[in-house]
């Protein structure tokens, strides 16, 4: 693993950036697998597409997102110019915010050059990145691409759920997962805080990508006199329901500074094809916050193929039944949930690999749509609502609601004034034929508890409106 100090100034933060990177090597899958955003719609131009939200620079409380895309060169139509192959793509993108209000769209075209016969029928894996500034919220973003020799086209949509990245208390940038990571002297729109990070929008790793690299940024690091110098970092790979496979031993590091990156890679040809999580936790030993950030990768077998079998059982630790307990209590029955505390460990792990296996989905897929959903969503909850630095936030009222009830179709923010609290209305309008949840922060320090809503069997108050008023309301 290795540290790199990160300098302010360094990552560009022009409204957008956009740039292909034409890998000359085979094709690194062999089987076209969804997106890594959001399942793709039929089309004849599959592509990958994934994003990554990092913190803007300056104390604008905005956040950098990176938008990656991947696809084969096989996919394209070519056409000889010159003693060179040549190939024309199209793109478009755009992002709409929860209230339907489009904040980025851009059309552009990119020619795509192999200069040899050989390079054209061994194929290669071309990638685009840009990068954009966005106020933290929920998004829809959706990108399409054209082949325009052959017409075909691709398109994939997806929910974008952007971080708040807090400007002075610890906290960890989204995981960039990669093919290649090297250090870099040149400029480039790969190239970010002196790192050439190749993205893997994939998430598909296996014998032709044997190692997962991997960039994160960290920020709000303690530092003083007299004050522990170091944080600690650590890698774990679980299951998909949170089992841990494999841990790698903490490395106490010194701090360069308030912010620094984070890049290594781990080999993950001993693990069997499947689904698993790759998490990086990070504890600062100045204050003892500790915070992780994870994302789900693919390991493929040789054939390309992802066993669909359940992953093998492992044992759990009292602390691990505790926390797949506190995973699935927003989506269990009482009933469900009872069984479970009466169960043993290894009761419990068998309870676990049923629970999920009954919620998924489609049962011809080689994951679990339901499970993946469900971990976004809380990883989202723990980070986006919580408290003091300690991954709680799918305790929160509002992580409890987008566990259950994902991103709102519209949210109305109302800050706090000479006559009310802050408080917020996250609005759903097409369940249950259109709920609300009303949110306010009574203690004025950023913990929004709920105090009503129309959805069943939740908490109803008429009389909310007086909670959030600092004056006695009068109708």
């Amino acid at each position: 693993m290795e540290t790199i100090g990160w300098s302010a100034g360094v990552r560009d933060l022009s409204l957008w950036r956009s740039a292909f990177f034409l890998l000359m090597t085979p094709f690194l899958f062999l089987l076209i697998w969804s997106g890594s955003l959001a399942a793709q719609e039929v089309a004849r131009l599959p592509f990958f597409l994934d994003t990554a939200s990092f913190q803007a620079l300056g104390d604008t409380g905005k956040s950098y997102v990176e938008l990656y895309i991947l696809l084969s060169s096989k996919s394209l139509k070519f056409q000889e110019e010159g003693g060179e192959h040549k190939a024309y793509l199209e793109v478009k993108g755009s992002i709409q915010d929860s209230e339907g209000e489009e904040k980025w769209s851009k059309q552009w075209h990119k020619e795509i050059l192999v200069s040899t016969a050989e390079g054209l029928e061994r194929g290669s894996s071309i990638l685009d990145i840009a990068g954009f500034i966005l106020e933290p919220d929920f998004y829809t973003l959706r990108v399409d691409l054209k082949d325009e020799l052959s017409g075909d086209t691709g398109s994939v949509t997806g929910k974008l759920d952007v971080l708040a990245f807090p400007l002075d208390t610890l906290f960890i940038s989204e995981v960039e997962l990669a093919l290649d990571i090297k250090a870099s002297q040149e400029e480039g729109d790969f190239v970010k805080n002196g790192i050439r990070v190749l993205p893997n929008p994939a998430r598909i790793y296996g014998p032709k990508a044997p190692v997962l690299y991997f960039y994160v940024e960290i920020y709000g690091l303690l530092l003083g006199a007299g004050l522990d110098s170091t944080y600690t970092i650590q890698q774990k790979v679980l299951t998909l329901s949170g089992d841990p496979v494999k841990e790698y031993e903490p490395k106490d590091k010194r701090k360069p500074g308030r912010t620094c990156v984070e890049v290594g890679g781990i080999n993950v040809l001993g693990l069997a094809p499947d689904t698993y999580i790759f998490r990086i936790r990070v504890r600062d030993n100045a204050s003892g916050g500790e915070l992780y950030s994870q994302r789900w990768f693919r390991v493929t077998s040789p054939t390309g193929e992802i066993s669909s079998a359940p992953p093998v059982s492992i044992v759990l630790t009292p602390e691990e039944a505790e926390h797949q307990h506190n995973l699935i209590k927003y989506v269990a029955t009482k009933q469900e949930l009872d069984a479970y505390k009466e169960l043993n460990l290894e009761g419990k792990a068998r309870f676990l690999e049923d629970f999920w296996s009954s919620r998924d989905p489609n049962l011809g897929t080689p994951h679990n749509e339901f499970l993946q959903e469900h971990l976004r969503r809380w990883d989202y909850a723990s980070r986006q609502f919580s408290q003091f630095e300690l991954n709680d936030g799918w305790k929160s009222d509002q992580g409890r609601v987008y566990i259950i009830y994902g991103p709102p179709d519209d949210i109305e923010r109302h800050p706090s004034d000479v006559s009310s609290v802050a408080w917020e209305s996250w609005n759903y309008y097409s369940l249950e034929g259109g709920i609300q949840f009303i949110f306010a922060d009574l203690g004025g320090f950023d913990n929004f508890v709920l105090l009503h809503s129309n959805a069943r069997n939740e908490f109803h108050d008429r009389g909310w409106r007086q909670k959030i008023h600092r004056t006695p309301y009068a109708p």
